[in-house]
């Protein structure tokens, strides 16, 4: 995975890329109903998957969750005042229920602040089935058919 600081004309506050070639699954249990239980799953399986914990990697999610909060942020132009509730309120937002959804993700217990909140190893986003909706995954409830795909192990 290669990491980049992007500062151009357009002044991109977050720019983080990763190839991967070929994805591995592994079924998730069914009981997975907050964003907690969600990263300690992923660093579970992940650490027991053999891989590099001491560097971030990508991840997908896939399944039915019974709720996803989520945002997508639309910054007024000229203010210059962030705050977390601003990044969730600024633009569209709401609440998806049983949505058979997949997520996009990046785990890192040494980026908090950076791609990560300070509070969380994970920063995802998501895209509805039909890929009519897609935003920043603020929150979720009670997961089922939960399929985790982690890049192959020898890359």
């Amino acid at each position: 995975m290669q990491f980049i600081d992007a500062y151009d004309e357009e002044k991109a506050n977050l720019l983080i890329l990763a190839s991967v070639e070929e994805w591995d699954t592994i079924e998730l249990p069914d009981n997975i109903s907050s964003m907690e239980e969600l990263q300690e799953t992923i660093e579970n399986r992940a650490e027991e998957y053999g891989l590099d914990m001491d560097r971030p990697f990508p991840f997908l999610v896939k399944g039915v969750f019974s709720a996803l909060n989520w945002h997508v942020i639309d910054w007024p132009e000229g203010d210059n005042v962030h705050t977390h509730q601003k990044h969730r309120t600024s633009g569209p937002n709401g609440v998806l229920e049983d949505q058979n959804v997949r997520i996009l993700g990046f785990w890192s217990d040494s980026h908090h602040g950076i791609f990560t909140h300070h509070s969380t190893n994970l920063h995802m986003h998501f895209v509805t089935e039909d890929e009519s909706l897609a935003g920043h995954l603020d929150g979720l409830g009670n997961g089922r058919d939960l399929t985790l795909y982690l890049p192959e192990n020898n890359q």
